[in-house]
């Protein structure tokens, strides 16, 4: 081969310097570092927002129904029996569910490679598989557990395309079996689907082997039919022209992902998570050139055959993320953030198949490889930052639940100790930290069944002042806690003290406390029980009338410090419960 200063051209394959047993070597290593990364970035997740769904949804009978249920529209079988056997073997723990998010995450990339390398060598294939295994700006689906879903089904229809590649019978029941997973796991599978049936249909032998996905798609059309009856499709009429926009912002996000070139350098020094992919004038920038380059591929002629089999899994999932896009509630989804694993993985089959076979001077293949570096340099930045949001979001969400035990009268982390997760009355019949997130009475009952994935009061007890004053406030919408007017004053006023701002903080009486404002001017209250200070507002009692709070009994032995805020205040105390 010829220095790069002659102007000769390097084979993409690079297949002559490296080998595959080298490229192997390298590919090793990366899913090594990426296991470990992932898994150290996931530390401290829990269960969070569809999550906690797919667990309280465990409650019900669990039988096939259950399993086949839809999940906003789509079928998630894998999901929901992972769950299931999760919870019936070792219960609701989350380091299955980070193990296996990882899993699949790494499995999805090494079949990219397996099947790039049959493009572009075995060296070059390394360059995509290794960007999907840190694809940061796919934070959600990378770095967080819930994206098993997703990943799990590109995964299989990968070995679904790697299969129908292959010749003989195995091989095509390989490529029809992973295909039927591939649908029962994720709605994504179906884009893949249309990509087996492109590259059967593309061969002579189309008839003979029309099965391996006429099959999966008459079994997913038998489970679309029978599951109109939740309700949960969308058929909004969905024009041309707004298609057109979303494939052109999908190009614009998915480019900017795969580049890294529209995350701000200011982020290497900070921790602010981007939570929507919404592209700068670099990122449309960079889809409109990916765009460029692929129209004057294909008018350049002579494209491999695959590559209609890679393009129709990217229309595919665009398509059907665009009829999808119509939700009146969160408008436009196009930049959400779980798009992009999906979306960049079909990108990424694209390019590869159009530079496939091609030769290219050595001075654009070290540009490429800066490419490269520069955006798994920037998505390591996303990856950080996206697991820090996780992090500190599932400390909020265990927090939350836990005070929902608690005030359920039991021992948070443990569940109940006998009884059937029955909700008592002091639990709030509206939680305002649950409006996302379970159902109250559905996840206690899973609670009851299956384990607890809150903290329990020691890890409550850990947690920074800052945590622990969320928790407090957690605890005060689980028992509807408010100073509420009253007809009935205390029996015995006599016993009440008199509080101010100067005051320092007092222990709330054991049931909860009457409050009669002084001086003609209101006296706004503030309580807390396990965050350093009493900051969680209990509301004003307006001069004239007597207020009253209760507070119920449960069994964490922390006593309910208040202060007044603004204003005086006559405290006494309610009657405590028998």
């Amino acid at each position: 081969m010829k220095s790069a200063t002659t102007g000769s051209k390097i084979s993409i394959a690079l297949a002559d310097e490296h080998g595959e047993r080298l490229a192997r070597g390298l590919l090793v290593l990366a899913l090594l570092a990426a296991a470990a990364l992932l898994l150290w970035l996931n530390r401290g997740t829990s269960f969070y927002n569809d999550e906690l769904t797919w667990f309280q949804d465990l409650s019900g009978p669990n039988d096939l129904e259950s399993i086949l249920t839809p999940h906003y529209s789509h079928l998630i079988g894998t999901t929901r029996l992972v769950y299931l056997l999760t919870a019936e073997t070792v219960g609701p723990d989350y380091l299955v569910m980070r193990i296996l998010g990882v899993a699949s995450v790494l499995l999805a990339a090494t079949l990219f490679y397996v099947w790039a390398k049959r493009r572009i060598g075995p060296g070059w294939a390394l360059l995509p598989a290794v960007l999907l295994m840190f694809y940061g700006s796919a934070w959600q689906h990378v770095v967080g557990p819930v994206g098993f879903t997703v990943t799990f089904s590109i995964a299989l229809g990968l070995g679904a395309l790697i299969a129908a590649e292959s010749e003989g019978r195995r091989s095509d029941l390989l490529a029809c079996g992973l295909l039927i997973l591939a649908v029962f796991t994720y709605t994504v599978g179906l884009a893949y689907l249309v990509g087996v049936a492109i590259s059967v249909l593309l061969r002579g032998d189309r008839l003979r082997r029309a099965w391996i996905f006429l099959v999966p798609l008459l079994l997913y059309a038998a489970w679309w039919v029978w599951a109109q009856q939740f309700d949960q499709g969308r058929t909004e009429f969905v024009g041309l022209v707004s298609i057109v926009k979303f494939f052109a912002r999908s190009m614009a996000v998915n480019a900017s992902g795969i580049t890294g070139v529209d995350i701000p350098l200011l982020r290497i020094f900070g921790s602010n998570p981007a939570l929507d992919a919404s592209p700068t004038l670099a990122g449309w920038l960079a889809g409109l050139a990916l765009t460029a380059a692929l129209i004057w591929r294909v008018l350049r002629g002579n494209v491999p055959r695959s590559f209609w089999v890679s393009l129709g899994v990217l229309v595919t999932f665009w398509l059907a993320a665009a009829i999808a896009d119509t939700d009146p509630f969160f408008g436009t989804q196009v930049y959400a953030i779980r798009y992009l694993f999906p979306g960049s993985s079909a990108l990424l089959l694209v390019l590869t198949d159009a530079v496939s076979g091609f030769r290219i001077r050595a001075g654009w293949a070290y540009a490429l490889l800066a490419v490269f570096a520069f955006s798994l340099a920037m998505n390591l930045v996303y990856l950080r930052d996206g697991a820090a949001f996780l992090r500190d979001r599932s400390s909020e969400v265990r927090g939350n639940l836990t005070m929902l035990e608690l005030a359920n009268g039991w021992s948070p982390g443990d569940g109940p100790v006998g009884g059937n997760g029955a909700v008592r009355y002091q639990v709030a019949g509206v939680i305002p930290f649950l409006n996302v997130g379970p159902d109250r009475d559905r996840y206690l009952q899973a609670v009851a069944e299956f384990g607890s994935p809150a903290y329990d009061l020691n890890e409550v007890r850990a947690l920074p002042g800052a945590d622990r004053a969320v928790i407090d406030q957690a605890l005060r919408q689980a028992y509807a806690l408010a100073l509420l007017p009253t007809a009935v004053g205390p029996d015995r006023p006599s016993m009440c003290i008199r509080a101010t701002p100067s005051r320092e903080r007092f222990k709330v009486p054991r049931g909860g406390m009457y409050v009669h404002a002084l001086g003609g001017k209101p006296a706004t209250l503030a309580a807390g029980r396990f965050g350093p200070l009493p900051e969680v507002s209990l509301g004003t009692a307006e001069p004239g009338s007597w207020f009253r709070v209760l507070i119920p009994t449960d069994p964490a032995p922390e006593v309910w410090l208040a202060t007044v805020t603004s204003g005086q205040a006559r405290i006494c105390s309610v009657p405590a419960p028998p």
